[in-house]
């Protein structure tokens, strides 16, 4: 198949025309993003950009997957950054749910969309989202206090 990242990257612009769009809640957790239409969002470089890191992101993972141990801390030092944006596990599900199918539709078109391929990507983003709320709710404060974040208290209240 080549360079693992070959096909993430392509769904990039895809990602972020979709993701507001299906899920425009999502657009307040976002401080930059909020208040902004459809269309800016669209063209929006601050947006790519963010899309990119994610996609970068995943592709770090994926080259990493025969050392759990090191996807895991990537994962959960992803999770202490954006705890402090008071991002919510749920949203971390909904982005899961909008990659893969920005990646299935890019897959098909390859003809590299299989149910295996479809069941790697499910597990890959379960696995992202569980590890995030373990983190999240089990270490929270004390682990990203470690890694030197500065978490607000009162953020374990659910919104």
């Amino acid at each position: 198949m080549g360079k693992p990242g070959r096909y993430v990257g392509r769904g990039r612009t895809h990602l972020t025309a979709c993701l507001f769009e299906n899920h425009p809640e999502l657009k307040q957790s976002f401080q930059s993003f909020r208040g902004k239409s459809a269309e800016e969002l669209r063209t929006s470089k601050e947006l790519r950009q963010h899309a990119s890191r994610v996609m970068g992101f995943i592709n770090k993972i994926i080259v990493r997957l025969d050392s759990e141990e090191t996807y895991t801390v990537m994962i959960q030092e992803m999770c202490c950054r954006h705890m402090l944006y008071q991002a919510l596990p749920r949203e971390m599900k909904i982005l899961g749910r909008q990659f893969i199918s920005v990646i299935a539709s890019t897959l098909q078109a390859a003809g590299r969309w299989d149910d295996q391929a479809q069941t790697a990507w499910e597990n890959l983003f379960t696995f992202i989202a569980s590890t995030y709320e373990l983190t999240r709710a089990e270490a929270g404060l004390l682990a990203c206090a470690r890694r030197g974040k500065h978490i607000r208290k009162d953020y374990y209240i659910e919104y």
